[in-house]
């Protein structure tokens, strides 16, 4: 029985736990958040289970979660938040009841109970998200409690249903089973196996009536389980487990002071043996997931809140000034750890506080991509599918179109296995089908040329929205004989290695407009970019180095050095300001920097390739390999500092190491972008072959590659130089008429107007020359050469 004294502390504990959530209701929702409710959210367009979402198992807890959100579009997220409050107002009442129960202490109790209602919500943990662990915490908690007091019947029905709940509880069964036949005998292991057994028969049976046993949902469900063995590969750059840690010890500093020393001393107490198979299996399932969430520790800290409640009752029965000293020390942690976390609770939708969330990005930047792609479709009064690539589903949501595919997330090979080729039907097969009017690149690594031949549709590049998100949208439609999903699935893994190998799978910054001379386009972006949210260091970082490569290097400087005096841990703006002095010639100022990074910091692949840079820039080039080959024995996986590698070799004549290095450039297509791997044939060409000279060299790799511009433009330059100008000319012509890419259109247009011999078209073309390009000195010089002599 409960001691009646204890409700009015259970009913205080659970307003509190709700009221602590209270500042997350308006929050904007995560890509967890968006993935579990998106069915619900899309149910008016007529989006259905198996149909257009694959299926989980059990799917009837989904269909629960759709009714509690509900169809008519209308509070469906803060009626989720409110369910997961509840879940969370129970946990905390059932860690208060924890402590009960181990000290009959009810003052304790309440502690325990407030202590989890407070450090169990955001931010430490990312309550804000949808999780299991909200849901299946309470269940568990009780499973255990039941366990603890003989009631083997409800705590094995309890279990099972936490492992429904989510799968990985079924780690607690084989401890729970070996806990009961010690403690309680053959006959109630045998009751608590049978009463496990009900609800997940229920369960299967519930899904099997549903339809979701059938061999297109099992499809589905083979195509989750073995793409998400692979999640810990998506999200391996995005989770730094020490940074992690710290930052929920921080934020929970006091469970780790008194409730980690206290959890250790109970397990020689009366129900030690309990504690420690709870204990040990909590951490075990953590380690096995392999990849850590914040969310992951709320069971630990559940954990920690009992223990710490444990204390407390320790202290009060302990009547010395040891002791009172020691409850005011845990009052006083309390209240700062709270205190430090203030900004979270009365600012939480503001730049400042949703900055310091590692989804930051998801928080401030997709509600302003959500607007501009719902405008969009407004004005042209457009309807049907779109396609986001990329772990970002919210998006969805905020620009008002479901997803063309059926998985709804973003997933990651090696694709070795017909399961995992059923992504590829859905991407693909999605596409072809429902023909989505945009496609959003929140991950960088798609390669849209080939999804474009592989589909027959065409997209068009709108915009690097805030220059992070690429936005295309469907020009046209060209019929395919073939059918891409009816080919083998050896063939649509290949086809699914070759989508996913161009660039990183993860979100950032997006250099293509820079990289195509677009810098008014780019600078215009980055800084809505710095202006909604000026905590993004990265995105101040590009903006400082587009205003560097711009008439606006003093502004870049500005940038960089107050980035170094107000971040000082960020190991970023010394070396890109090195960057740019080099660019300056200013050598021995970069050599200043760079030592400065290197004792702030350490030495790193960043650091020993801006070395081989300033070493390359000064010709000291066989310093600049060392630095180099050393920066890739850091870094192998780098592939920034290759060009200038593969230049020095050439330099040093070690023609061999030089071929190499430029072909494994070439190779890794996808990495680089046009002007590099353009550079990379000139080096090869101009290392000299028996069998072609260079300008065969040249057309033997633009025969492989028709559509690379600038080697196009590489060409013409070279049959200039050999004296076939005309023949020249004409590739400048066809260059100029057909390049979206505003360095090359500038560098055609200079190239042409040397060459023309009217006065007034060579000013015109000079003209368009500084409009694309208005640093480019030659063209500056030749025009105003043309006005002294108009003049």
């Amino acid at each position: 029985m409960v001691d009646l004294a204890f409700i009015p502390y259970a009913m205080m504990i659970a307003g509190a736990a709700v009221i602590f959530r209270v500042p997350f209701l308006n929050l904007p929702i995560d890509e967890d958040f968006a993935f579990y409710t998106y069915r619900a959210h899309f149910a008016r367009k007529g989006i259905k289970w198996k149909k257009d979402v694959f299926t989980f198992i059990p799917q009837w807890r989904m269909h629960i979660l759709d009714t509690v959100y509900g169809n008519n579009g209308t509070n469906g997220i803060l009626r989720i938040r409110l369910l997961l409050a509840l879940f969370h107002a129970a946990s905390s009442v059932l860690v208060a009841y924890g402590v009960l129960l181990f000290s009959g202490n009810t003052f304790a109790a309440l502690a325990g109970g407030m202590l989890f209602a407070f450090f169990g919500t955001a931010p430490a943990i990312y309550s804000h998200s949808f999780n299991q662990e909200q849901l299946y915490l309470p269940v568990l908690l009780l499973a255990f409690y039941l366990l603890i007091n003989g009631n083997s019947l409800s705590a094995g029905m309890l279990l099972a249903l936490s492992c429904i709940l989510k799968y990985s509880c079924a780690a607690y069964i084989p401890p729970a089973i070996l806990a009961v036949a010690w403690y309680y005998g053959r006959d109630e292991t045998l009751l608590f196996i049978i009463a496990g057994s009900i609800p997940l028969l229920l369960s299967f049976t519930a899904d099997l009536l549903l339809g979701y046993i059938d061999s297109e949902s099992l499809r589905g469900l083979k195509a989750r389980f073995a793409l998400g063995i692979q999640l810990p590969s998506v999200k391996k750059g995005a989770i730094n487990i020490a940074k992690d840690f710290s930052t929920v010890v921080s934020r929970t500093l006091p469970l780790w002071l008194y409730g980690l020393p206290a959890l250790i001393l109970s397990l020689s107490g009366k129900n030690g043996i309990w504690i420690a198979a709870f204990a040990v299996t909590t951490i075990i399932i953590f380690v096995l997931q392999k990849f850590f969430s914040r969310y992951h520790y709320i069971p630990i800290v559940a954990m920690l809140c009992i223990a710490t409640g444990g204390a407390v009752d320790y202290l009060m029965q302990v009547e010395n000034s040891i002791s009172s000293i020691l409850l005011l020390t845990l009052f006083i942690a309390t209240i700062d750890t709270a205190f430090r976390q203030r900004s979270f609770y009365l600012q939480p939708t503001s730049a400042k506080t949703l900055s310091q969330y590692k989804k930051f990005d998801q928080f401030i930047y997709l509600p302003h991509l959500g607007k501009i792609i719902k405008r969009l479709i407004r004005i042209r009064k457009e309807s049907g599918r779109m396609f986001v690539w990329g772990n970002f589903t919210q998006l969805y949501f905020y620009a008002g179109l479901p997803a063309s595919d059926q998985f709804v997330h973003y997933a990651v090979g090696p694709w070795d296995s017909p399961a995992k080729t059923v992504y590829f039907d859905t991407v693909v097969g999605g596409i072809i089908k429902h023909r989505p009017i945009y496609i959003v690149k929140a991950f960088h690594n798609l390669d849209m040329e080939l999804l474009e031949n592989i589909t027959g549709l065409k997209y068009r590049l709108l915009k690097v929205v805030l220059s992070r998100f690429p936005v295309y949208r469907l020009e046209s439609v060209e019929n395919k004989n073939a059918d891409p999903v009816s080919l083998p699935w050896q063939e649509k893994a290949v086809l699914m290695e070759r989508l996913c190998a161009v660039g990183e799978p993860s979100p950032g910054i997006e250099r293509s407009d820079m990289l195509k001379g677009k810098y008014a386009r780019a600078i215009k972006e980055t800084r809505k970019l710095c202006r909604l949210n000026r905590y993004d260091l990265h995105g101040k970082l590009y903006l400082a180095e587009l205003l560097g490569q711009t008439d606006k290097k003093l502004e870049a400087e500005t940038i960089l050095k107050t980035m170094m005096e107000e971040h000082q841990g960020f190991p970023g703006p010394r070396l890109a300001l090195a960057s740019q002095k080099m660019e300056l010639g200013e050598y021995e100022t970069a050599e200043d920097l760079i030592e400065k990074e290197i004792n702030a910091h350490g030495q790193g692949a960043e650091t020993k390739s801006l070395a081989g840079m300033l070493n390359f820039k000064r010709k000291a080039y066989r310093e600049a390999v060392n630095d180099f080959e050393n920066a890739l024995s850091l870094s192998p996986e780098s592939t920034a500092f290759l060009m200038p590698l593969a230049e020095s070799y050439a330099c040093l004549k070690l023609k061999e190491k030089a071929l190499g290095t430029f072909t494994a450039i070439l190779k890794k297509k996808g990495c680089y972008f046009e002007s590099v791997d353009t550079k990379a044939v000139l080096g090869i060409a101009k290392l000299g072959s028996e069998k072609m000279n260079e300008i065969e060299t040249i057309k033997f790799y633009l025969a492989r590659d028709k559509k690379n511009e600038t080697l196009k433009y590489a060409l013409a330059s070279r049959i200039e130089k050999s004296g076939k100008s005309m023949e020249a000319q004409q590739i400048f012509r066809e260059l100029v008429k057909e390049t979206l890419d505003d360095k090359l259109r500038g560098a055609v247009s200079f190239r042409l107007a040397c060459r023309e011999e009217d006065k007034e078209k060579q000013k015109s073309l000079l003209e368009k020359c500084l409009k694309l390009l208005p640093l480019h000195e030659a063209a500056k010089e030749m025009l105003q050469k043309l006005k002294e002599k108009s003049a």
